[in-house]
């Protein structure tokens, strides 16, 4: 018997960092759980540390206690807790990351048939579990051209070439999460993708990408790093080569730059025992340079694309007349065009070399910015679903939200219209500390600034609303002689100028159409997220193949990209489908399970005709951004004056640029 709830391993390596008694009110904290069940935990953890040496019992009006009753066999079975306190979190159970990606390594790192059982032994996991867990290792193996192979008495194996196994163990290896180390009995992995050699083998192919003036991101360097270590351990142990056909390898002589830095490499790497290689595993390292070359709008021609040149500016002319025609955003801004065209140029020639995997183990931090903007993910979806079916390919969560950066920019570009507002700027030292005061502003907000007058505090006193839009003074103490809008400006500080000034938006129009279109529904009950999916998409489907095709564009999506943020979910839906305007708000009377490790309180449904009108997804852009920010937002939406509070919400994300 093992313990497998995360909470219930919390519970006794807390008792073993701190050796005292601890009252059930502290665990309940720690575990953010009840006294009732902390009550019932320490029951069910007794019935397993009794078998380990060890056992809690209750000190009367004091609390727990662990009490050590073999030494020696509690101390193995607390080694053994650490390491799985690695692999846990204290939201959920046992972090899909961490479980999926051990299991993942333990397969790959052998030949050789594993038992379930034993698999389960080596997790310190129930046979369940691992089953459960199986089901996510086999779509990733899949997204590799790998196939898990099971066999009646003997046990599972992965089968597949030997370049995806490999590509498939770096992936695994995880290369931006230091999480190898604390791994269980992976001993056969590390010794495939870890050697003192490492740093080595990594200068030598940095100093070589230097030298020939080739770059790849810092993440593919190490990628390709490990992959030398693998290539090198899996040759040595018979495991297999790389072979390539004959149309690969006139494919790939084409690449004469990558092929000059792929022998100077292996020049290099011949200090190294074991990397004297086949001409074929070489190529491989070639098709690596270029699938993973970090190439600039312009590096991207018919003489460094040679034969996928064609492919790649057919499907981004495609892709392009897709945003503009299906999803209505014209892109008129050469650094977004560019920015599409990488994105495009990565996709077709990773997916044409077989190295684009749809599932993948984690995603670099520098997208969590682009993922609060809902919209801008929403319509990298689309235009990933596009290009699916344009490739025959799927594409990963980070895929998707590389072109969700791209929209994201795209959004950004789109500008309001705005009135520069006329200011009347005191100080209280007199005139000409004022006329100071707006020399710097005015450098700073010019075209925002229609004008502005340095004047005495006596001369604001009988002005209206309709003389001047605001007041800026240099000290907040002048406040309350008028009721007239106003900031200060202290201490050369004009961040407060900078919000205020952000009334001369014009977004009345957009507010007031978002607002018309807005419904409430409150102590709303959806049973799961498919049946959210499917009470909208027949709700406002305008027949029955939009309603089809809803239904299976959400269920596509949600796969892929989750829109909650923040106690909420959005379902933005393709206007094609709908065709009307409309935005729903759905308080939930309990919070819905959305997934294994995220719930949500409020459910949002948004259609709108944002061709003909960008402005209107621009607006909602921020709407749905402010609300994804503080959840206070949603709270006003719902009590407050409703066009007010959009306005306010979307003018916090605005940004003031000049």
């Amino acid at each position: 018997m093992e313990l497998e709830k995360s909470r219930h391993i919390q519970i006794v390596l807390y008792f073993v960092r701190l050796a005292r008694i601890i009252t059930s009110e502290e665990l309940a904290s720690l575990t953010k759980a009840s006294t009732r069940t902390i009550k019932s935990d320490i029951a069910q953890i007794n019935d397993v540390l009794k078998e380990k040496g060890a056992e809690i019992i209750s000190r009367r009006s004091e609390g727990y206690q662990l009490q050590i009753i073999a030494e020696e066999t509690f101390g193995q079975y607390r080694k053994q807790l650490e390491v799985i306190g690695a692999y846990t979190n204290t939201e959920q159970e046992f972090s899909y990351f961490l479980r999926v990606s051990a299991i993942l390594r333990e397969l790959l790192s052998s030949n050789d048939y594993i038992n379930i059982d034993e698999l389960a032994e080596r997790m310190f996991l129930s046979r369940s579990t691992v089953k459960q867990d199986l089901i996510k290792v086999r779509e990733f193996l899949a997204s590799y051209f790998l196939q898990l192979e099971s066999k009646p008495g003997y046990g599972l194996r992965i089968v597949g070439e030997e370049r995806h196994f490999r590509m498939a163990m770096i992936a695994a290896y995880g290369i931006n999460v230091a999480t190898l180390e604390r791994s269980i009995h992976q001993q056969q992995y590390r010794s495939q993708m870890e050697s003192e050699d490492y740093p080595e083998i990594r200068q030598l192919l940095l100093r070589v990408l230097r030298e020939s003036h080739y770059s790849i991101k810092d993440n593919a360097s190490q990628g390709l790093s490990r992959y030398l270590l693998a290539m090198r351990s899996r040759i040595r142990l018979g495991y297999g080569h790389i072979h390539f056909s004959k149309q690969e390898r006139m494919e790939l002589q084409q690449f004469e730059i990558q092929g000059k830095v792929t022998e100077k490499l292996f020049s290099g790497l011949k200090a190294f025992e074991g990397f004297d290689v086949s001409d074929d595993e070489k190529a491989f390292v070639t098709m690596y340079l270029v699938a993973y070359h970090d190439y600039e709008g312009a590096e991207i021609t018919e003489n460094t694309m040679k034969f996928m040149f064609h492919d790649i500016k057919k499907i981004y002319y495609e892709a392009s007349e897709f945003i503009k025609t299906t999803l209505g955003l014209a892109d008129n801004f050469t650094r977004t065009r560019e920015q599409l065209f990488y994105n495009i140029s990565r996709i077709v020639i990773r997916n044409h070399f077989k190295m684009l995997p749809y599932n993948t183990l984690s995603i670099s931090r520098m997208y969590e910015t682009v993922q609060k903007n809902l919209v801008a993910v929403n319509l990298a979806s689309y235009l990933a679903s596009y290009l699916e079916e344009r490739l025959f390919c799927q594409l990963s969560t980070k895929d998707i939200l590389y072109l969700a950066r791209y929209f994201d920019e795209l959004l950004d570009q789109i500008e309001f219209d705005y009135q520069p507002q006329r200011l009347m700027t005191v100080s209280g030292i007199g005139k000409n500390y004022s006329q100071i005061l707006i020399d710097r502003i005015q450098r700073q907000f010019k075209k925002r600034i229609l004008s502005n007058t340095a004047m005495e505090l006596y001369q604001i006193r009988p002005l209206t609303k309709q003389d001047v839009d605001l007041i800026v003074l240099d000290n907040l103490a002048f406040a309350y002689r008028y009721d007239l809008p106003h900031v200060a400006v202290e201490n050369k500080d004009c961040s407060g100028l900078q919000e205020a000034l952000k009334m001369g938006f014009l977004i009345d129009q957009e507010c007031e159409e978002i607002a018309a279109m807005t419904k409430i529904y409150h102590s709303y009950e959806f049973q799961s997220r498919e049946d959210c999916f499917r009470i909208m998409s027949y709700k406002y489907g305008v027949d029955e193949l939009s309603v089809s095709e809803m239904i299976r564009l959400f269920k596509r999506h949600e796969k892929r990209v989750s829109y909650g943020r923040y106690g909420f979910a959005v379902l933005l839906a393709d206007y094609r489908f709908v065709q009307r305007n409309c935005f729903e708000i759905y308080e939930l009377k309990s919070p819905l399970i959305w997934s294994e490790d995220f719930s949500v309180d409020y459910v949002m449904f948004l259609s709108a005709d944002f061709f003909a009108n960008l402005k209107l997804m621009k607006s909602f852009s921020c709407l749905i951004m402010a609300l994804a920010e503080e959840e206070n937002w949603i709270e006003r939406l719902l009590k407050e004056d409703r066009q007010e509070v959009i306005r306010s919400a979307i003018l916090s994300q605005v940004q003031l640029n000049d």
